[in-house]
């Protein structure tokens, strides 16, 4: 995950720990997501439109993998 804090504004751990359940309330209130109950978000359904609310925030995830010696 890559984020930086906006001067003078928000800390990068507020964004990253307030934006992530905003957004899904939002999902469920648009009807977007269907699932009922408590839900870790490893599902398509949950994650992939959270990520791409994320992007539009300016909060990437990357994914790479490095060779440990």
């Amino acid at each position: 995950m890559i984020d930086y804090s906006i001067p003078d504004n928000d800390s990068s751990v507020a964004r990253t720990t307030g934006i992530p359940p905003a957004i899904g309330a939002k999902l469920i209130l648009q009807g977007k997501v269907a699932a009922i109950g408590v839900q870790a978000p490893v599902f398509p359904e949950i994650y992939k439109p959270c990520l791409g609310e994320l992007e539009n925030e300016g909060i990437l995830f990357k994914e790479r993998e490095e060779l440990l010696s």
